[in-house]
Order: C-alpha cells, then sequence, then structure tokens
C-alpha cells in the first residue's frame, strides 16, 4: 500500500480582497467628501433624531458632535416651524419623492436663528422599507438677507421715485404710458388707472403733440437725451401746465429702444410746487417732532446740529440754545466720558449703540435719566459725518424701579416680621397649652378623689340626683376632659407645624454639591420597609448633582416620596418613578405616581398650609408640601403639580444645578 500524503488546498481571494480595497477607498473617499462639503450633510431616523452628520452641519447648529447625536428636531425648532418640517418629511415618506426645498428656521445652541434650506429623501434598508432620511442642508440665512436687502432696496428707490417733486414716467415707442410715479397723475389730475396706457396726445394740445413727436423721433434716432425741454401739458380739468422735461431712450439688454423715460418739472406752478416740497418735507418733520422721543443729531465733535423739540423739553433749553452745544454743558464729568466713550465705539466699530443708560442736567439744575441709542451718520461716499439718535426720558420709569426695589425691601422686612411674629405667637401659644394640660390633668386627679367617695354621699341623695351625679362623674366630665386633652394635641400639632415653617424661614442655607442620586436612594432605603409591605415599585433615573443646601433636600424629597406612598391606590400595584433633566443652569426633577391622583377642584389646595386635598384617611396635618414649597423658594426654585384623579400625580420642581460656591467645592 503506497504512503499516503497531506494535501492543501488553497482558495484564490485575491478578488475578494481587491473588491474589498475597492469598497474601502469608495467608503473612505465619499466620507471624505461628506466631511469636506460646505453643507450639511445629515441622516435621521424616522422619528426625526439625527444618527449622522458632517462637521458643516455641526459648525451650523453649533452643538457639539456629541450634543447633536440623537436630539431631535423638536429641540432645535420652535413650534411653527417643527409643525412645517414634520409636514415635509410625512410628504417623503408618504410619496417616497424626494423633496429638495424645505426651508425653515433652526435655533442654534447660542439661541441665535439660522435660515435653512434642506434637500431631503427616503432611506430604505436592503429589503426596500424606510429606515430613515438622508439630506443636504444649507445655510441661506445670508441669501435670505440679501433678499431681503434687495427687497427693502427695491422698495426705498420706489419710494424715491413716489416722493421725489417731479414727475417720472416711462412710454413704449407708440407713446402709449407704461410706468408712472405718484407725482405724475398728481401733475395733470389723472388717476394712475386713467394714466396708465394712455397716449401722449390725450394729454396736450395737436401743436405740442407735434413738438413731443419731434422730440421723441430725435431722441430714438440720435440715441442723445432731450434735456430741459419745455413744453405745455393739458390737465384732466382743462388747464395748462408748462412743462419743464428730461427725455431719454430705454434700450433692453440687447440694446434695442423699448420706450423713452422723462422726468418732469411743472414749471408754471412752481410756487406749488416749491410747497409741495416744503409739504412733504414738513411731513417727515412733523413725524420727527411729534414723536414721544427725542431725536438728535450731532458732528463728529459731538456737538448738537439738530435737535426735535421733545429733546429741549428733556433738557430744558431752546433750540437756538442747543444747537452748537456740547455734551459736557448738560452731564457731570462721569457721564459725560460715559458718552464720549460710547460714541468713540460707534465711530470706530460703526455699529450702533442701543439703550445707554445716562444722567442729564437740565438748565434748571435738576437731574433726569435718559435711555440712548445712537448710531453713525455717512456721506455718500460713506464716511462718517455724524451721529444720530433717539433719546427717551426714563426718569418716572427709574424711579419706578427704585419704588419697586424700597417695595422689595419692605416686603422682606415685613415677611421677616412676619416669620418672628409667627416664631414669637406659636411660642407663647405653648405657655396657656402646657396650663391646660396640667390643669385637665389635675381635674382627672380631682375627678377620682370625688369618684372614690362618691359611694359614701349616695345614701344622701334622692335617686334622680344620684343618677345626675354619676352621669356627670363618669360620663360627662371625663368626656368634656378627654375633648379639652384632644384639642390641646391638636393645637400644640399645629403650633409646632408653625414653628417649624418660620424656621425653615430663617434657617441658614449652606449650599453645597449633592449627588441626588445617593440621596434619594438613601431616602428610599428609610422607606423600605412600608414599600416592601406594599409591595411598591420606586424607579430611579440618572439624576444629576446640584447645589443645594443637603438638609432641605432631604425634606423635600422625603416629604414628596413620603405623600406619594400615603396616596398610593391599594387596588393596583404601586409604581414611583424619580427623574431628573440639567436645563443650564438649574435642574428640573420630576417624581411621578400611579396613585388616587387629585380631583381639578382640589388642586388649589396642595401647597396651602394646613389644607389637604382628597379623602382624610391619613394622618398629617397638611403641612408637608407647604415646607416643600417654602424651602424651594429659599433656594430659588419652583414646584408645581399636575394630576389625573384616579390616575396618579406629578410633581415637578426645579433647583439650581450649581452655584458659584458649589462650582468651587465640586
Amino acid at each position: 500500500m503506497a504512503q499516503s500524503k497531506p494535501i492543501a488546498q488553497g482558495i484564490d481571494i485575491t478578488e475578494r480582497k481587491q473588491a474589498e480595497e475597492t469598497r474601502r477607498k469608495s467608503e473612505e473617499k465619499y466620507r471624505s467628501i461628506l466631511e469636506n462639503i460646505t453643507e450639511g450633510y445629515f441622516e435621521n431616523d424616522l422619528h426625526g433624531n439625527l444618527t449622522f452628520f458632517n462637521d458643516s452641519l455641526v459648525e451650523v447648529y453649533g452643538y457639539t458632535r456629541d450634543e447633536l447625536m440623537q436630539m431631535n428636531y423638536h429641540q432645535y425648532m420652535d413650534e411653527e416651524n417643527v409643525q412645517k418640517v414634520s409636514q415635509a418629511y410625512n410628504k417623503v415618506y408618504t410619496t417616497g419623492e424626494p423633496d429638495g426645498g424645505i426651508q425653515f428656521e433652526i435655533i442654534r445652541k447660542d439661541g441665535t436663528r439660522r435660515c435653512l434650506e434642506n434637500s431631503v429623501s427616503l432611506m430604505r434598508d436592503a429589503a426596500g422599507h424606510p429606515v430613515g432620511f438622508r439630506g443636504i442642508s444649507r445655510d441661506v440665512t445670508k441669501r435670505k438677507q440679501i433678499e431681503e436687502t434687495l427687497r427693502l432696496s427695491e422698495e426705498r428707490y420706489r419710494s424715491i421715485l413716489d416722493i421725489i417733486g417731479d414727475a417720472y414716467t416711462e412710454i413704449d415707442l407708440a407713446g402709449n404710458m407704461t410706468f408712472i410715479n405718484k407725482e405724475s397723475f398728481k401733475f395733470l389730475g389723472y388717476s394712475e388707472a386713467e394714466f396708465v396706457g394712455m397716449g401722449y396726445k390725450n394729454y396736450t394740445t395737436p401743436e405740442n403733440a407735434k413738438k413731443l413727436f419731434e422730440i421723441y423721433n430725435r431722441i430714438y434716432r440720435t440715441g442723445e437725451p432731450a434735456r430741459l425741454v419745455e413744453y405745455e401739458l393739458t390737465a384732466k380739468d382743462g388747464t395748462a401746465k408748462i412743462a419743464e422735461a428730461t427725455t431719454e431712450l430705454m434700450r433692453d439688454k440687447s440694446g434695442n429702444p423699448i420706450g423713452f423715460r422723462t422726468i418732469t418739472r411743472d414749471i408754471t406752478q412752481k410756487k406749488q410746487m416749491e410747497e409741495a416740497l416744503r409739504q412733504s418735507e414738513e411731513r417727515y418733520r412733523t413725524i420727527i417732532e411729534n414723536i414721544q422721543d427725542g431725536y438728535f443729531e450731532d458732528d463728529l465733535a459731538g456737538k448738537f446740529t439738530f435737535v426735535n423739540d421733545m429733546i429741549c423739553k428733556h433738557l430744558g433749553y431752546s433750540r437756538e440754545e442747543m444747537i452748537g452745544m456740547s455734551n459736557r454743558l448738560f452731564q457731570d464729568e462721569i457721564n459725560a466720558q460715559k458718552a464720549n466713550q460710547a460714541f468713540k465705539e460707534v465711530y470706530e466699530t460703526g455699529e450702533p449703540i442701543k439703550a445707554l443708560d445716562m444722567e442729564i442736567i437740565r438748565k434748571d439744575g435738576t437731574i433726569r435719566f435718559s435711555e440712548v441709542s445712537v448710531s453713525l451718520m455717512r456721506d455718500a461716499q460713506g464716511k462718517p459725518i455724524g451721529f444720530r439718535g433717539i433719546s427717551r426720558d426714563v426718569t418716572e420709569r427709574k424711579k419706578a424701579e427704585e419704588q419697586l426695589k424700597r417695595y422689595a425691601a419692605e416686603l422682606e422686612r415685613s415677611n421677616e416680621e412676619v416669620k418672628n411674629f409667627a416664631y414669637i405667637v406659636s411660642h407663647d401659644l405653648r405657655v396657656p397649652l402646657v396650663n391646660l394640660k396640667g390643669y385637665t390633668s389635675e381635674l382627672r386627679s380631682a375627678l377620682g378623689v370625688i369618684g372614690s367617695n362618691f359611694d359614701a354621699a349616695l345614701p344622701h341623695l334622692n335617686d334622680e340626683k344620684r343618677s345626675a351625679v354619676a352621669m356627670a362623674l363618669h360620663e360627662d366630665v371625663p368626656e368634656a376632659l378627654e375633648f379639652i386633652t384632644n384639642s390641646v394635641s391638636r393645637m400644640d400639632s399645629f403650633i409646632n407645624a408653625i414653628l417649624i415653617l418660620a424656621r425653615l424661614g430663617r434657617q441658614d442655607l449652606k449650599p453645597e454639591p449633592i449627588d441626588m442620586n445617593a440621596l434619594v436612594k438613601t431616602t428610599v432605603e428609610t422607606m423600605s420597609h412600608q414599600l416592601q409591605e406594599r409591595g411598591i415599585e420606586v424607579i430611579v433615573g440618572a439624576l444629576p448633582h446640584v447645589a443645594a443646601d443637603r438638609t432641605s433636600m432631604e425634606q423635600v424629597m422625603g416629604n414628596i416620596l413620603s405623600n406619594a406612598v400615603k396616596y398610593l391606590d391599594s387596588s393596583r400595584p404601586g409604581r414611583i418613578e424619580v427623574t431628573a433633566q440639567a436645563n443650564g443652569a438649574e435642574t428640573t426633577f420630576r417624581i411621578r405616581d400611579n396613585g388616587r391622583g387629585i380631583a381639578a377642584e382640589d388642586m388649589h389646595k396642595v401647597f396651602a398650609p394646613f389644607r389637604r386635598a382628597g379623602k382624610q384617611d391619613t394622618p398629617g396635618e397638611g403641612m408637608g408640601l407647604a415646607y416643600v414649597q417654602t424651602l424651594l423658594r429659599r433656594h430659588g426654585g419652583r414646584i408645581s403639580c399636575e394630576s389625573e384623579l384616579g390616575k396618579g400625580t406629578t410633581f415637578i420642581f426645579t433647583i439650581a444645578t450649581r452655584s458659584e460656591k458649589g462650582a468651587r467645592d465640586a
């Protein structure tokens, strides 16, 4: 038998390796493209959560990559834009057709808004099922700003044409009116509807129509404008108008003549036109003079070149006195330097300053407060020539603010007095209660002595008296003493509650970094017997650190969790959830239970002292949540309650994430 030899079998994987390398390079190539394009690229799941995006999108949104990952579009849009984007995405999902023009606004992390234009298409898995959306996002904020600038520019030039004192008209080569400004139909008395489409022969005499034809013909043949040509026109009412006009040829983009444009001045009634111009100027001057704020213009040296009446009223000077006046004449040295520094900043940056608080000294020596906004004035070449601004007298507002501060201080003192009063009264009320307890005890002892000697007195009483005395000794008096004892105990409980509330308002808070996970865990452990006995499940989410007084936080959590346990519904397994979310400078905590819930008509009682909502089948004075509210307010926090009868209750409160001291200690 021949000796067997080992057999080695090789598989050629060259093509597979080449394919993998090709796929790797292709993936690397496309990833490089996505990371280097200026537009943002993104992928969302079907719920609108970001699952992939490039650096350009990170830059536009202003969040870090980690912050953006899995962020939902609801988190960086207002409700109006959420609706707009939701409708567009639903359309893409429903039709399967991409949408290349979704425009909306986002709110960046720093609070600024950006206008975006998204092209979105549906992503599908290998089986063709929709799994999300992908798209390109372009920041069109600057484009929108440019479009708005162009719109305003067009509107501005149209406004200029409408307010110039001369008539501006455009006619086609047949001599029919195609465009007019407001001055044109005011000039001849026609309405805009009547004027547009009208031929020039309709508003002039045959003689002047011939003259106009010759003018237009010469302009058409030579291409040269006709300047300051005088001719006669006829107004709608038949009156003659002597016009001074400059006309030039209009051409299309190819240079072909398409009509004529004319600026016409009525020199027959020059005075009327001067008056019209004066009225036009007066209209704007009237606006400036009648606004409730002061308007001023300064030269670069800081001297007034124009002021309205309100500025004069603010400072108490006449207009003649103020023209040429420097701010140093109505400001002390500190405010003059402050103003000069502000004007210097406007000059150097070109950026306006808004709501600058200033003190001014009126001519009569009284001091007023102004809020000033200043911007730079430039000439046609863009060279700075001075400053213009609005000055608002805020003296009364300042007085009101100071008054509010005084009221706040007085309220604080009043609150402190109320706390002291509550403390003192509660303390003093205990003295008579102690006496009542003592005398009640003595009465019980005396009653015992009387009762022990009652049998000896029986022979001396008739049946009716014997029965009455027995009733008094054995029933009426003991019952009255029991009532007194219970009332004293209840009053003592109320006084203790008032004392606790007063102490909470007076005790010193010692903020420190607190691990809320550990604090809640400890609180739950102290309640473990009740929780196990009643089969209650407590779920605690990831809770952030906060800066607060530890004892206060223990009381807050203890009271709310204790309430949740007390008022659970015995007909179903109890469940309590504790969650929190940090929102910048504060953290919002939510404690949700599936207990009895609170009726809408009882909600006003929830945080009121000595008030209790719902069925009164558990012991307590109704002070726990009043304590909680006081403690949270002292921390600058808030607490609210949401509840539905028969379904459960959620308490929501806020607390500072960290204080300056907490930040140093952490």
